[in-house]
């Protein structure tokens, strides 16, 4: 059995809309990632949104959960810290994906939850060796960013993106694409004003 091979991705944070999707060459892309073997200090995400949001000081997660067929009632999940991270080269290595009258945001693991992320591989590869020809492997990874907002919404759609860059030789890849905030928020049952709040003094650059 080849457990935690990336067999499954999904996003939800309150709800997404049915309209947002992974592309499929980011599928291509990831289909031989390997949660056990990867390194978490190398992993990167990033968000795209309108100029009028930015994430929500601590409001930016990962979320790890994995399972082998038959085995659901002993799935393991746990979540993970996202941090800002201001770096220029990650500014540069997502400029192909800036667009006018959005930003984008990176984020990495904090330190401590780097290591949080390796403690879990080490289960998982216990798990992959108990499990060996027993069944099919899943993994399941949630990037969760809630957004805040500078004065009134603006009219029409309001899109964010998630960017997912695994490791030191993979570019970003488009994780989750043409999410319409006001339908997740509908979705949710949640009021817009409620879901995307106003931001406070606090920064989007603290830890």
């Amino acid at each position: 059995m080849k457990i935690l091979k990336l067999t499954l991705l999904a996003l939800g944070w309150m709800g997404l809309a049915a309209c947002s999707h992974m592309p499929i060459s980011t599928m291509i892309s990831l289909r031989n990632f390997d949660f056990v073997e990867f390194d978490p200090a190398q992993l990167q995400i990033a968000v795209r949104l309108p100029d009028a949001l930015e994430p929500l000081p601590g409001e930016a997660k990962l979320s790890v959960s994995f399972w082998s067929d038959g085995q659901e009632k002993d799935r393991i999940t746990e979540q993970f810290n996202l941090s800002f991270d201001e770096g220029q080269q990650h500014k540069a290595q997502l400029a192909r994906f800036q667009k006018q009258g959005n930003k984008i945001f990176a984020f990495s693991l904090k330190d401590g939850d780097v290591e949080r992320v390796r403690a879990l591989q080490t289960k998982g590869r216990a798990m992959r060796k108990e499990a060996t020809g027993k069944g099919k492997g899943h993994l399941e990874l949630q990037i969760n960013v809630k957004s805040c907002r500078h004065g009134d919404l603006p009219s029409g759609p309001l899109m964010m993106v998630i960017y997912i860059k695994p490791d030191a030789a993979t570019s970003y890849l488009v994780f989750l694409d043409d999410i319409e905030l006001r339908q997740t928020a509908s979705d949710a049952k949640v009021n817009l004003e409620s879901y995307i709040p106003a931001c406070s003094k606090l920064s989007t650059r603290a830890p």
